[in-house]
């Protein structure tokens, strides 16, 4: 009976780190899991695994071809294809959101959001970023301005947010920023969550296991 107890505490907590090794991620992060054919809206089809709430305009957020891959605008981003979210020139109040919700944090554990982003035209445009749990955490991120000429969306940066998961299950938003700029229509690719610290391994939480059976076992025969 204490052999089966003591298995049974050995295999929980080589369960228990294995969870911690698991980091969640975002489904499709690349936007290349879809198809699109140059300029198009995003919906459940071309962009799987996304939630896409198009603006009040219609054409935005919009899943992108670049000219490498045979489409009409951008380049250097990650694989073909790409996402932009529309400002408030052509999508008014803030109604374009690219949107997923992951599940499988550690609330405590601190994680590393990650994206590639940049800019169309040849001024600064941003990114509201927002992580939805128990609290919503904000922050507008910028992008440089692009070359010039037709180079839409051609140079492009990795944008970080650092966080500390308050719930299990997060909701992570991306939209143009509403109130940084008239013609901010930022371009976004390569969405990546990373935990930062280490995490006890899978076999030190299996000796720890051993040790304290066994100091129970020791107890129990005094």
């Amino acid at each position: 009976m204490r052999c089966a107890k003591l298995a049974g505490v050995i295999a929980s907590l080589t369960f228990a780190a294995s969870a911690a090794h698991s980091t969640p991620s975002f489904v499709n992060g690349d936007l290349e899991a879809g198809v699109s054919t140059g300029w198009d809206p995003m919906n459940a089809v071309n962009t799987p695994g996304w939630t896409a709430t198009i603006g009040s305009g219609g054409f935005f957020p919009a899943l992108n071809l670049n000219q490498s891959c045979g489409g009409p605008f951008g380049n250097n981003n990650q694989g073909c294809q790409f996402g932009t979210l529309g400002g408030p020139r052509d999508e008014p109040g803030g109604g374009s959101i690219l949107a997923q919700t992951i599940g499988g944090f550690i609330v405590g554990r601190t994680y590393e959001l990650s994206w590639l982003q940049s800019s169309e035209f040849s001024e600064v445009h941003w990114v509201t970023a927002s992580i939805i749990g128990a609290g919503t955490l904000s922050q507008n991120f910028s992008s440089a301005p692009y070359p010039g000429g037709d180079d839409f969306w051609f140079s492009w940066q990795t944008e970080t947010f650092t966080f500390v998961a308050d719930a299990t299950t997060l909701t992570f938003q991306f939209q143009s920023c509403g109130t940084c700029g008239f013609f901010s229509e930022p371009g976004v690719d390569d969405f990546r969550i990373a935990a930062i610290g280490a995490v006890p391994e899978p076999a030190t939480l299996a000796l720890l296991g051993i040790g304290l059976a066994g100091l129970g076992f020791s107890r129990r025969k005094q």
